[in-house]
């Protein structure tokens, strides 16, 4: 940049999201697939995690920008993962969505018309209409009261339902007319009292959505979900009454992967290609590695039901539970998404500045690719013979690297089951096992806290991606900004084009807070006349006025004309045997003032 052009905008705003697979690849520079860092001679191994590709290292140039290791700016790579796993941050969010979800419509089991009504309020609120979005709820009464022609003729055309529905929809498009108000210009600002509001219904509505386990819209049952720690999520299976009604119903559960793969050519190409399993095998095995993790869910519900046969009922009922992998959640989430996407944009994207905005997925809750930091972030260790320690955060992508080759063998054992074997042969449970590992790796990269390891074991982990943020918290927050102090009466140096550099700007509650007992003179007289006659919460004011004989008159409790008859008397001094003394006038702090303030420490912290 030309530092010598002044540039003609600025930032109106910031928004934070979730970078997808195709935003990493576009920023990362290199793909790390090599779990080896070092050959024999202590060289960078390409394709390693200190690829030069990744920034300057040692003596050798970084082979992206050519420059070396004083002036490389360093570059990210990233880890292709063989299968998606879930973000542990969000998997408690997983997991209810999954409960709120329906097994055979694919719907919320929440009613229409419940959906509609937090649609309807997420909307008013978008344009910040909070008492618009209380008179939503007197909708269904005055429904109830509506009489007359026009009430009959719309009830037999509409059912009570989608009366409420359409009613509720032209109250929202009303409202947001009568308004006037630019939606585009309302996103740019934030609301607390907005905000605030919407937090509470959005609580409300992930609160309602698990209530209850029948559908209220194909009444059928679904299973609910549970998760074990934050690796594995099971589906409990229904009970022999709830089976026995589903069966008398016709309802029957299709696997999520089966349904997405038959969907229309353009839903397939558009949402889910991404579901496919991507262990970097050729494009014609994507319809075999479909079938093959079919056939995972398919040994899962046998196991279940053989575990579950010799037992007693209730046992039974207790015991059969089968385990979902995370490709087949993704794809009921997926399904959930594109039957109700209009309330999930308004829930995970409402301030979205886009004029075409893009609609939700369920895949910001799941990884399927890992940046990689640059060199120059991760640095080596020099040890005094000469050897090289790599850095500690290097062992978990290590691991990673590991379990994501270690899933590819497995599934090429899986794929060619007629290839002869000196090892015995690996199956879908190894590639289950496999799979839990890759995702106990990625959880401890992300937080230490989900590493399966933990107590006296565990204290020599590397800290996760969560726990260095949170030391950045700390040495911020709690070091360089003091620990005793509410953080406001801090001095920061920092440069202001409208003062002196000999000159500080003071806040101004601390000015109207701050006094000076400044005695009356000819010369000051209209200055201190005029803060007498401001008062104390006028700047520039005074709080008080004190005589010769030392009195103190507190201005806060006196009136405008109390105060302006005590401003006339300021030049009204006294004589005695010590002689003539002025009245002072403790007026704020005014421009050009003196003052003495202590510099903050400095702390010299990493």
């Amino acid at each position: 940049m030309n530092t010598s052009h002044p540039v003609s905008c600025s930032i109106n705003s910031v928004s934070f999201g979730f970078l997808d697979v195709s935003d990493i690849k576009t920023l990362s520079v290199k793909r790390i697939e090599n779990p080896q860092t070092f050959d024999t001679l202590l060289h960078p191994v390409p394709g390693g995690l200190y690829d030069l590709a990744l920034g300057a290292w040692a003596d050798y140039s970084c082979t992206t920008c050519n420059l070396n290791a004083t002036g490389c700016p360093g570059h990210v790579g990233h880890i292709d993962l063989p299968v998606p796993l879930y973000h542990p941050i969000f998997m408690d969010q997983v997991l209810r969505l999954l409960r709120a979800k329906c097994a055979y419509c694919h719907h919320l089991k929440m009613s229409r018309k419940e959906v509609n009504r937090y649609l309807c309020k997420l909307r008013l609120l978008q344009h910040g209409l909070i008492v618009a979005a209380e008179e939503l709820d007197n909708i269904d009464v005055a429904l109830g009261k509506k009489d007359g022609e026009a009430a009959i003729s719309e009830s037999e055309e509409y059912s009570p339902e989608e009366t409420v529905i359409r009613r509720r929809n032209q109250f929202v498009k009303k409202s947001v007319k009568a308004a006037k108000i630019n939606p585009w210009e309302w996103k740019r600002e934030k609301n607390e009292a907005v905000a605030d509001v919407r937090r509470t219904l959005v609580k409300n509505f992930f609160k309602d959505i698990t209530a209850g386990r029948t559908c209220n819209n194909c009444s059928g049952i679904s299973p609910t979900y549970r998760k074990d720690r934050y690796v594995k999520i099971f589906e409990k299976e229904l009970s022999f009454k709830d089976k026995a009604k589903m069966s008398m119903g016709d309802f029957r559960a299709k696997n999520a992967v089966e349904v997405l793969g038959s969907y229309k050519k353009e839903f397939v190409d558009g949402v889910s290609e991404e579901g496919n399993l991507d262990l970097h095998v050729s494009s014609d095995d994507g319809e075999n590695n479909e079938k093959t993790h079919h056939q995972i869910g398919e040994q899962e519900r046998n196991k279940s039901a053989d575990q579950a046969t010799g037992l007693p009922k209730a046992k039974a009922e207790k015991a059969a539970q089968r385990y979902v992998n995370a490709m087949e959640v993704r794809a009921q989430l997926t399904l959930l998404f594109e039957k109700d996407q209009e309330i999930f944009n308004l829930i995970y994207d409402s301030r979205s500045t886009v004029k075409k905005p893009v609609n939700v997925s369920p895949d910001m809750f799941f990884i399927q690719t890992l940046l990689v930091p640059p060199n120059k972030y991760r640095p080596e260790a020099k040890t005094g013979d000469g050897s090289i320690s790599e850095a500690q955060q290097n062992s978990l992508y290590q691991t990673i690297l590991k379990n994501s080759e270690q899933i590819s063998l497995i599934f090429h054992d899986i794929m060619n089951p007629d290839l002869e074997s000196t090892y015995r042969k690996r199956d879908f449970y190894d590639l289950q096992e496999a799979w839990c590992s890759l995702q106990d790796s990625v959880n401890s990269l992300i937080d230490r806290d989900r590493n399966p390891i933990q107590g006296a074991a565990g204290k020599k982990t590397e800290d996760g991606i969560k726990q260095k943020l949170e030391k950045k918290e700390g040495l911020f927050r709690k070091n360089m900004m003091g620990k005793r102090v509410n953080y406001a009466a801090r001095s920061v140096i920092s440069p202001d084009p409208n003062i002196e550099t000999n000159e500080i700007g003071v806040p101004l509650v601390f000015a109207k807070k701050l006094t000076y007992p400044e005695p009356v003179t000819s010369h000051n007289f209209k200055d201190l006349q005029q803060a007498v006659i401001n008062g104390p919460d006028k700047w520039p004011g005074a709080v008080a006025i004190e005589n010769f004989n030392g009195q103190v008159v507190n201005l806060r409790t006196k009136s405008q004309d109390e105060r302006l008859a005590l401003a006339n008397q300021l030049l009204a001094s006294s004589s005695n045997s010590i002689g003539a003394r002025n009245k002072k006038v403790h007026r704020h702090l005014t421009n050009g003032d003196v003052v003495l303030m202590n510099r903050q420490p400095t702390l010299h912290k990493p």
